[in-house]
């Protein structure tokens, strides 16, 4: 296929795929910015050339939105810190737990620069931390050291007996990626009693999963979505990859994911895994449409599960051809798991926010993205909640799949005018039926800058990296719900918008709102962190601990910890601030939804695409109706190929091999009768038209 270069300019390309349409103005809807270019998640941008201005300032806020309710949070409280800001920075890490049973909230770090380890004490270093005061006073213990195999991205809990409500009976365990020094070499994975004082030597259960010589199922970056069930499967999700240490898309050859799952036996960890490949689509690259982070959610007894990735399935309808959930399910506790059949997630609710393809403003195509981060959680009727923001899809192209147009001078992804055009957090319901449902949970005024050189917001990003780049920063999504799954607590961070002056997510507060499940009632947005010491426009790379503190019958708190130094450089030793004292009760949870239902169910996949009357002269197909027997004739390029969708958006027929390059006769005379919708990919365009066969 023939590719026409945007005759526009590249920034911080790591890969050389280019889009393979053409620079045309896109339709606007009402009220709608043009769009300022276009852009990959994967770290491709393409836009024009503009100039950037510097960081703003951090300013007194001066404007609290009418919408949020501030429930003061007692302090932000310095209990410990890394001797650097690098192994923080994945937002799917679940670093900071808290188990009821034994009344333990435990967070997992790199050891601080002040901290004597042995045999070994590097940057590598592991050190767990727990308090049984609610965060008053910590421990700490080293559970992984080692003198060439350097502990990255720790994540990690409390490994808890069944039944047990004695803390010196239960066990640290965590888990991450290895480093050496000059690559990535495996994932240690590491436990420890808790019994007693904390002690600067780990135990004897450290295990070295490499790369080279792996005990189990070599994967690679064991850093995703932790998890611990009471006497149950202690487990890490990671991911099945070509090349760990690959720097492109296709030489890292993401091709699924690991469920690295630990079975205490007598002191220590038992390690396996199990494997989850998806069949997704695969850009003309070679590389597979599969986002890295991937996500898993338990109820509390273990039984139901749920695996999450963001992909673009095989056979995917046109209305689901962009990243969208895959999700396994168990009721088993993991012993099997079924896929669950993709669905559509077309309606108004998402329909109205999100902005359609470049030729086709009609077409819209949900992006589920990590953007802003992700996170999943049960609730007590063993339903999965997802919550994220989502997107619309530049293009249904095989090689743009990816794409999203961005705004104004600053290339936002949103125009921030409207009633819509704002980065939106929904929640995302699978039911035990495998109906998928969605609600709003609130709309964010900012969104986060990136930290490579030339990509949207870099210029404006206050964190460095010490190397001469910066520090992706963006909201974290993140959840946290009660031990009995009725309550469940979106936490996200955003910044003020009218001090900033700008729509970047620079200067961040912690916000957060509940949904009381059982009653479907919501509270109110709440700033947890507005003009408290240490925290106020600076609680960067908070993580929200995975379970609420029941503090009575009726509140529950949820704390968080928080991460910044004065200069704001990574690279430097960081200082962790442990945040609580925010108690949301039953009386807080008071707004009804708007509408009918609280949930809005997703139907069957339905394209309405209205004929372009701009292109309508390039193509000719006739006889329109017909028998199923008709014509594709281009006037003025070449056919590279011809797709054919049902009513349902279903693909019924494609062909990309032409003895003409400029006709096709099709013959579809043993199909349904009824309206199908016909793609024709040329040179420069991308042409849909309806077809009806009679």
């Amino acid at each position: 296929m023939k590719k026409y270069l945007l005759s526009i300019l590249i920034f911080g390309v790591s890969t050389s795929e280019i889009i393979s349409q053409n620079s045309k103005s896109k339709p606007l809807k009402t009220n709608e910015k043009s769009p300022s270019g276009i852009r990959n998640d994967n770290g491709l941008y393409l836009f024009n050339t503009k100039e950037q201005v510097n960081t703003p300032a951090r300013q007194k806020k001066t404007v609290k939105s009418q919408s949020e309710h501030v429930l003061k949070v007692t302090a932000a409280t310095k209990f410990t810190s890394s001797i650097n800001g690098f192994n923080i920075l994945e937002k799917s890490s679940k670093p900071f737990c808290y188990n009821s049973k034994i009344n333990i909230l435990s967070f997992i770090h790199n050891k601080s620069q002040t901290y004597n380890a042995s045999p070994f004490s590097n940057s590598g270093t592991i050190v767990g931390m727990t308090s049984n005061n609610f965060g008053v006073s910590w421990d700490s213990t080293c559970i992984w050291t080692n003198a060439t195999q350097f502990g990255r991205f720790p994540q990690g809990g409390i490994y808890n007996p069944l039944g047990n409500t004695n803390k010196n009976n239960s066990y640290f365990v965590g888990c991450g990626p290895l480093n050496n020094g000059s690559g990535w070499i495996g994932n240690w994975y590491a436990s420890k009693s808790i019994n007693g004082s904390g002690t600067n030597s780990p135990g004897s259960d450290m295990q070295a999963n490499l790369d080279a010589a792996p005990f189990i199922k070599k994967h690679a970056m064991s850093r995703y979505s932790f998890c611990t069930i009471e006497g149950g499967f202690s487990r890490s999700m990671a991911n099945i990859v070509n090349d760990v240490n690959g720097t492109t898309a296709n030489s890292y050859g993401l091709r699924g994911f690991a469920m690295v799952k630990g079975q205490f036996n007598a002191g220590s960890f038992i390690w396996s895994v199990d494997s989850f490949i998806p069949c997704v689509q695969t850009k003309t690259s070679g590389a597979k449409y599969l986002k890295n982070s991937v996500l898993q959610a338990w109820s509390e007894n273990g039984q139901i599960g749920y695996v999450i990735a963001l992909g673009v399935r095989c056979n995917a309808s046109i209305c689901q051809s962009s990243y969208q959930p895959i999700v396994y399910k168990t009721t088993n506790g993991g012993s099997s798991w079924a896929l669950i059949p993709g669905a559509s997630f077309n309606n108004s609710l998402i329909d109205n926010r999100i902005a359609g393809t470049y030729l086709n403003p009609n077409l819209k195509i949900p992006q589920f993205t990590t953007n802003e981060g992700w996170d999943a959680i049960v609730d007590y009727q063993g339903d999965l909640h997802l919550s994220c923001t989502v997107l619309g899809s530049y293009s249904n192209h095989i090689d743009s799949l990816d794409y999203n147009l961005v705004y104004g001078s600053e290339s936002y992804n949103h125009s921030y005018i409207g009633s819509f055009d704002y980065p939106t957090i929904y929640d995302f319901k699978l039911n035990t039926a495998g109906l998928w449902s969605a609600m709003i949970v609130d709309s964010m005024g900012t969104e986060g800058p990136s930290g490579n050189w030339g990509m949207p917001g870099f210029n404006q990003n206050p964190w460095v990296d010490g190397l001469g780049a910066r520090v992706d920063l963006n909201s974290r999504i993140q959840l946290s719900s009660t031990d009995d799954g009725k309550k469940i607590f979106y936490t996200w961070t955003e910044s003020d918008s009218l001090t900033v002056g700008l729509k970047w997510n620079i200067y961040p507060d912690i916000k957060i709102k509940s949904l009381d499940v059982a009653s479907n009632k919501l509270t109110s947005r709440i700033n947890v962190t507005t003009g408290v010491s240490n925290a106020d426009q600076m609680s960067y790379f908070h993580f929200t601990c995975n379970k609420a503190i029941s503090s009575s019958s009726t509140c529950a708190s949820v704390p968080f910890v928080i991460s910044h130094n004065p200069l704001n450089n990574s690279s430097l030793p960081i200082q962790h601030y442990f945040i609580d004292g925010l108690n949301v009760c039953t009386n807080n949870y008071s707004i009804s939804p708007v509408g009918l239902s609280f949930y809005t169910f997703f139907q069957n996949c339905s394209v309405d695409i209205n004929e372009s009357t701009k292109n309508e002269h390039e193509i000719s197909v006739y006889p329109n109706p017909s028998n199923g027997l008709f014509s594709v004739l281009s006037e003025k390029e070449k056919i590279n190929q011809i797709t054919i969708m049902d009513n349902l958006g279903r693909k019924v027929f494609e062909e990309s091999n032409f003895s003409n390059d400029n006709s096709m006769t099709i013959n579809l005379d043993n199909f349904t009768r009824g309206v199908y919708y016909i793609t024709v990919r040329l040179d420069n365009n991308v042409i849909t038209k309806k077809i009806i066969i009679q």
